[in-house]
């Protein structure tokens, strides 16, 4: 059984968006190829708009990851290099090599329409397709474990070492080559007709397609993305349980007012509680730091995007492979523009850094010879604590006697 994976999803094995056609077809909006008296024609216009929003996701992509790339390269020559920054840097280096590793070669055979090259390139370029994508997902698999030790961890009184950190992400290297190596196997460079050779994938079983698609969706989406959630429902019932526990625990205050009374002299003692958020850094300094919080939100939307991004991909894939489109059919315009929104993913992880990282915008714009837009955040994403704030003498009770209990 030999199916065809076409370009705009990198593992999806139904027919392209071709027909075949006797040789007088002289439809305009289609590009002919004749072999052997038949005609292989693709759809021009929409191969058309796969190839425009390919080429806008590809220099968008190249050039916000080149810049944050940049900017996190010249934060570590300024700052110690914390775990949050890293995660980052190697996204930045998975999203820079989806684009080149990717979404270039899948813009190139979109142009040729039929895949230029041997078996072995075949092979190679399927490969790296799919590994570029896992590792970018399992980066932020990560990313979100790592999250979820700083919070719980930190209330527990325990440290997360930056080594801790290089070990997971490698890892996510790990796993990600091993996890494309199906890929490497199942593709290659075969004659689908008489005289007509592409890059397709052949299964042995007829239900392999499903269940190779199935292993992928599995794999780079649904088990991510459990894991991913599980991290942040740990994350925010920890901090319920730490605010149930300690937000609304305040300091006692016992006032002892010392008076005559009216029943011969007697002493009137009143007292009352009085119950106020501490407050962090003065009295009891808060270890889910506002750098945390902030690194939290960053990490939530990137996964939010992730989401969003590879959700239609993944059920267009599945779609296709469990109910396939008849052989003289051809795959719509919105199934082709949904596989490919799993390459935006790629584009808005940059922007979502420089939004919420002041000392990152900084150094980008320092990069540009912009100059400084703002003083650097006092709570920049990362692990490096905020120093507390030097604080003003308050105050004392007048004329009362005040005890901590």
């Amino acid at each position: 059984m030999a199916t065809h994976a076409e370009g705009d999803s990198y593992t999806r094995t139904n027919p392209p968006p071709t027909k075949t056609i006797p040789m007088d077809d002289n439809n305009p909006n289609y590009n002919n190829k004749t072999t052997d008296g038949i005609m292989d024609i693709r759809d021009e216009n929409l191969a058309s708009i796969e190839i425009a929003v390919q080429s806008i996701i590809l220099v968008v992509a190249i050039i916000s990851n080149s810049f944050v790339f940049a900017a996190l390269c010249c934060q570590r020559r300024f700052r110690p290099t914390s775990r949050m920054y890293l995660f980052m840097l190697h996204l930045s280096v998975a999203d820079l090599l989806v684009a080149f590793l990717s979404l270039l070669p899948q813009l190139i055979w979109d142009v040729t329409f039929r895949f230029q090259g041997s078996d072995i390139l075949c092979r190679v370029v399927k490969y790296l397709q799919v590994m570029v994508l896992y590792l970018s997902t399992y980066i932020l698999v990560m990313m979100a474990v790592d999250r979820c030790r700083a919070v719980c961890w930190s209330i527990t009184g325990h440290w997360n070492s930056l080594r801790a950190a290089k070990l997971m992400i490698v890892g996510a290297w790990v796993l990600a080559f091993l996890a494309a190596i199906p890929q490497a196997i199942i593709f290659g460079k075969m004659e689908i007709r008489p005289g007509v050779h592409d890059c397709w994938a052949h299964f042995e079983q007829p239900w392999g397609e499903k269940a190779y698609v199935t292993w992928f969706v599995l794999s780079i989406f649904i088990i991510p993305l459990i894991v991913i959630a599980a991290s942040y429902g740990f994350i925010c019932y920890t901090l319920w349980i730490y605010d149930e526990e300690h937000g609304r625990s305040g300091d006692v205050i016992a006032l002892r007012a010392v008076g005559n009374g009216t029943g011969g002299g007697d002493t009137v003692t009143d007292s009352c509680r009085l119950y106020s958020r501490r407050v962090a850094g003065v009295s009891n300094p808060n270890p889910i730091s506002e750098a945390k919080v902030k690194t939290l939100k960053l990490t939530f939307l990137v996964v939010v995007c992730f989401f969003v991004c590879w959700s239609p991909f993944c059920i267009t894939q599945l779609v296709l492979t469990f109910n396939p489109p008849s052989p003289d059919a051809q795959i719509g315009s919105v199934e082709v523009i949904l596989l490919l929104l799993a390459s935006l993913n790629s584009c808005t992880n940059p922007w979502i850094y420089v939004a919420f990282s002041g000392s990152l915008l900084n150094q980008l714009r320092m990069c540009l010879g912009l100059g400084l837009t703002r003083p650097k955040d006092i709570a920049s994403i990362g692990d490096e604590e905020p120093q507390p704030q030097q604080q003003q003498p308050t105050n004392k009770l007048p004329s009362t006697k005040s005890e901590m209990v």
